[in-house]
């Protein structure tokens, strides 16, 4: 068990995995400092090291109750089960807070306009077949975005799944743009 001691008058902590605390158990502020090194995983059964679970505060040891591996098929899962009641549900948030959504998205072509020109002069560029999509320079997927590193060259991109393009601007922060780009052209980013 991943606690020394326990408060005064309590004799146990609430231990089922996922569910939460008992009521009267106080949850620790730090939960990096746990020395849980290993966990049984309550849908294969395989007990594994820490590191192979994903961090959950609500939990008794501050680990989800599933290993990262069954953790991911049962959020596919239900992120496919529920699929059209959430799209249902954002376009009745839509239908509800129509000049809400607009405002912020007026807000965010305000605030970025070189990258607004530069989204729409590619998409036309595509539209019209002046460019070609290409598949993500690092992993080959289809459904690609176009990422600017300089949006006053708004039809010089490199394409990019969705999750390389997000690791891309995580990474780039403040490096140089034309040697960023070399860098990701040659698959040294």
């Amino acid at each position: 068990m991943p606690f020394k001691d326990l408060p005064e008058g309590q004799t146990h902590y609430k231990n089922d995995g996922c569910g939460e605390p008992a009521h009267n158990s106080p949850m620790p502020q730090n939960i990096s400092n746990w020395k849980v090194r290993k966990k049984k995983c309550s849908q294969c059964g395989v007990t594994k090291p820490a590191k192979d679970f994903y961090k959950r505060r609500k939990s008794y040891d501050g680990l989800h109750c599933y290993c990262k591996l069954c953790a991911r098929k049962y959020f596919r899962t239900y992120y496919y089960a529920k699929r059209e009641e959430r799209l249902r549900d954002c376009h009745e948030y839509y239908k509800k807070n129509r000049d809400k959504v607009y405002q912020r998205t007026k807000e965010g072509i305000v605030r970025n306009p070189d990258k607004n020109l530069a989204r729409i002069a590619l998409r036309n560029a595509v539209y019209a077949g002046k460019i070609k999509q290409l598949p993500c320079e690092k992993c080959g997927n289809k459904r690609v975005h176009g990422h600017h590193f300089d949006y006053s060259k708004p039809l010089k991109v490199i394409w990019f799944c969705a999750r390389h393009h997000g690791e891309t601007h995580r990474k780039f922060d403040g490096v140089n743009p034309r040697k960023y780009y070399v860098n990701a052209v040659e698959g040294r980013v």
